[in-house]
């Protein structure tokens, strides 16, 4: 935590998806992982709206987020 390390993880995937023409990034963060949700948001993720249960335990919603490329 804290070395920066998720972010350039973040930039490589944007940066592959991009040069793959994608224009948009999608990910779902399960509720009550606010640390992950804060750290998308952080890099300009936002929520869509859109919520599913969390494959591996449908007892557990998760929230889509986005950001376009």
């Amino acid at each position: 935590r804290g070395t920066g390390v998720a972010e350039e993880l973040v930039t490589a995937i944007q940066a592959w998806a991009k040069g793959d023409g994608a224009n948009l990034l999608k990910l779902c963060v399960a509720d009550g992982n606010d640390r992950a949700r804060w750290f998308y948001e952080k890099l300009g993720f936002t929520p869509t709206g859109t919520r599913e249960p969390l494959a591996k335990n449908p007892d557990i919603d998760t929230t889509e987020l986005t950001r376009p490329l």
